[in-house]
């Protein structure tokens, strides 16, 4: 089953097609991105992650530059949620997460 998933995948991205979107699993932790949509993602380095219990108060540096939860990357990730060991991005409406 997952090679004929991986293959229609293919298919799609080849025909143009938007890339399906696969169920999301229960623990964040294991969230990735398609590969197809992994291959076009933005080279980044997240070099500090601060988590706090006050939300506002969390923040995590991505290529040199600041960032809370809500705001987009100038090269297009989205930071979604700040955990304690990671950061919940998306990306082309895909999320991933990102350790420390």
């Amino acid at each position: 089953e997952t090679f004929k998933e991986e293959l229609r995948l293919e298919q799609s991205v080849d025909s143009g097609r938007p890339v399906p979107k696969q169920p999301e699993p229960k623990d964040p932790r294991d969230l990735r991105l398609p590969k197809e949509v992994a291959l076009r993602q933005p080279a980044f380095v997240m070099t500090v992650h601060v988590h706090e219990k006050e939300r506002d108060k969390r923040f995590v540096v991505i290529n040199a530059r600041k960032y809370r939860e809500g705001d987009t990357t100038r090269e297009g990730l989205i930071v979604e949620e700040i955990l304690p060991d990671g950061a919940i991005l998306s990306i082309e409406g895909h999320r991933f997460f990102s350790r420390r």
